[in-house]
């Protein structure tokens, strides 16, 4: 669970300014006292704030098309939780707001646990990034935390190179995950999970739902669905 101090009304905070070195406790003192923040994050001791205005086509369509994949999967799915531009505690001292982020429950097995507060702490299962002006920052820094962190897949959707990249955490090391000739990608942590990159770079929606679905269909998807309700069983037994 994360713990976050307390400090006296009367002392005077400074501002949240991108680029401090922060500590925790200090970065949630003077987020707490910013009550119109709409993002910041705490990336190894650095605080990084996304820079206004964000860009309809580079940034609003391509998220949104993201998460609209995603939530028909999670409504699907028994036991998932989809958010986007929450805080994620992925580690003790460093809070991240991804794009997409979807999970487990904890109380289906999964690997973070919700807060008294209402934000998450530990590795969701696999988190999204749509990268415009931030390509080096999403690839470089925020994937070696990822990956440090525990973060099962790792999603980025380069705009500007019209590349859709995906991994995956092994021994530690994020591997990128195979692309079929057909453009399709499948997630190995949520079976079922599959993307048609290629139509999700041309904005071919129906096609996009159209291999979602046929992977709800599939065998491997069944098998983890009644996975996640056993474990959901036996999580309310122990309770």
């Amino acid at each position: 669970m994360i713990v976050r101090s307390t400090y006296p009304a009367a002392v005077a905070i400074p501002p949240l300014c991108h680029g401090d070195r922060l500590t925790f406790d200090e970065f949630c003192r003077r987020w707490d006292a910013t009550p119109n923040l709409k993002r910041a994050e705490l990336i190894n001791g650095r605080v990084y704030m996304n820079p206004p205005p964000v860009n309809w086509d580079h940034h609003g369509l391509p998220t949104a098309r993201i998460l609209s994949w995603l939530s028909l999967y999670e409504i699907e799915t028994v036991g998932l939780e989809l958010a986007t531009d929450a805080s994620v505690y992925v580690s003790p001292e460093n809070c991240v707001q991804p794009d997409a982020a979807l999970r487990i429950q904890d109380s289906f097995g999964g690997a973070s646990e919700k807060q008294p507060d209402g934000s998450l702490a530990g590795p969701p299962e696999l988190i999204v990034e749509v990268a415009a002006s931030s390509v080096a920052y999403d690839l470089y820094e925020k994937k070696d935390l990822y990956a440090a962190s525990g973060v099962a897949e790792y999603m980025v959707w380069l705009v500007y190179d019209r590349q859709v990249v995906w991994f995956q955490l092994r021994d530690g090391v994020y591997q990128d995950l195979p692309v079929e000739r057909n453009g399709c990608i499948k997630s190995q942590v949520f079976p079922g999970l599959w993307l048609d990159s290629k139509s999700l770079l041309t904005d071919q929606k129906a096609k996009i739902a159209a291999t979602l679905r046929s992977g709800l269909a599939s065998a491997e998807y069944a098998s983890f669905t009644e996975k996640l309700k056993s474990q959901g069983r036996k999580k309310r037994k122990s309770s």
